[in-house]
């Protein structure tokens, strides 16, 4: 699995949307959530506004990450997700992440 290429087609990966680890949500700025409540919250004792993560993915990916994903928000998602791009270090770290978790719970 290490070899494996990056993809170039974020819409067949989504790792970058996709941890277990805290925080369990992104920051989003007061000024990225003026006018669109609806997606952001207030998580507990952060003074923030944020995107929740649920079962190790972000809340507004819909799909299956390695497989077939889409961004549910993708043109008003935040700076912070506009920022990865395909083979930066962020995008290289979560998907050799998801790849060693993917291979942890494959028989062999």
């Amino acid at each position: 699995m290490a070899n494996e290429p990056i993809p170039t087609d974020c819409k067949s990966c989504g790792a970058c949307c996709c941890h277990d680890s805290d925080p369990l949500w992104v920051e989003v700025t007061a000024e990225e959530a003026k006018g669109y409540s609806p997606y952001w919250t207030v998580p507990g004792d952060v003074e923030a506004f944020a995107m929740k993560f649920k079962d190790g993915k972000c809340k507004r990916l819909v799909g299956l990450p390695g497989i077939s994903v889409f961004c549910t928000i993708y043109q008003i998602r935040p700076a912070i997700c506009r920022k990865v791009q395909p083979g930066d270090e962020i995008c290289v770290e979560r998907l050799a992440a998801m790849r060693a978790k993917k291979s942890a719970t494959v028989p062999g």
